[in-house]
């Protein structure tokens, strides 16, 4: 029945969707899910991004979902700079595209339907029974949710920007859902020659489900000469590898 009056919704409204304020981001999202995020969602994030993302900007967006960050990537990078926005689950990507139609965001994002880690190959992904869950990942998240299995390109992000002549990128959103240390080991050169400004989302237990750890992630960070920020002070390797729940840092290169 749902489905149903959405599409009546849908219809009415001409497919534009529905405007909605989200920590600032003014947007639209698609009718059925204009509800999806709270009012004051990831709101320090948001505010890293303002201070951080320049116009002109070469911005990286992992797991873009329904695009509410890549929204904001977009109105900061302004027409000089671009958004690579990688979502891999199929039904998230529809609707990601809708997000992206429906904001005129295609001036400056690009989308892409893959997964990213540390090498090109191809994996199944496991994908939730509940539309755009956010635990949608390479390995099963949540025990109490079923999963299916659907196959999906992954890619590295230094294979890609060298593929692709991408000259520079100046930030990156890491939200990969326990696959983090891999994606960073595959941004590697790219850090190492750009030194990108990164926000970082750590799933402790996914980590962990990927036979990672937050050891391995923090000893990365720091070999690599950047500052680990977490609620706007830099934090202690130990403070890090305690933290048990969902949590953001954000990565600074050193002077």
């Amino acid at each position: 029945m749902k489905k149903i009056i959405y599409s009546i919704i849908e219809t009415f409204l001409r497919n534009k969707g529905v405007k909605t304020t989200i920590s600032g981001i003014e947007l639209r999202l698609p009718v059925r899910f204009y509800k999806y995020y709270p009012k004051d969602y990831e709101g320090e994030n948001i505010a890293f991004f303002r201070r951080e993302v320049k116009d002109g900007d070469f911005v990286i967006d992992i797991g873009a979902q329904l695009g509410l960050m890549t929204k904001i990537f977009s109105d900061l990078v302004g027409n000089n700079g671009k958004v690579f926005a990688f979502e891999p689950t199929p039904e998230t990507f529809h609707y990601f595209l809708e997000t992206i139609a429906i904001n005129g965001l295609s001036k400056n994002v690009i989308p892409y339907q893959k997964a990213v880690a540390d090498r090109n190959t191809s994996a199944f992904f496991k994908v939730s029974e509940h539309s755009v869950d956010a635990s949608n990942s390479l390995i099963p998240f949540n025990d109490d949710i079923s999963n299916e299995e659907v196959k999906v390109d992954v890619i590295s992000i230094d294979n890609f920007v060298e593929a692709n002549n991408i000259p520079r990128i100046n930030f990156a959103k890491i939200d990969a859902e326990g696959a983090e240390y891999l994606v960073l080991k595959g941004l590697q050169r790219t850090i190492s020659r750009d030194r990108p400004k990164i926000n970082l989302a750590l799933h402790p237990g996914a980590v962990e489900k990927f036979g990672g750890s937050l050891n391995e992630i923090y000893d990365f960070i720091v070999a690599n000469e950047y500052a680990v920020i977490y609620k706007s002070s830099i934090i202690s390797k130990e403070r890090f590898l305690n933290i048990d729940d969902l949590f953001d840092v954000q990565l600074l290169p050193r002077e």
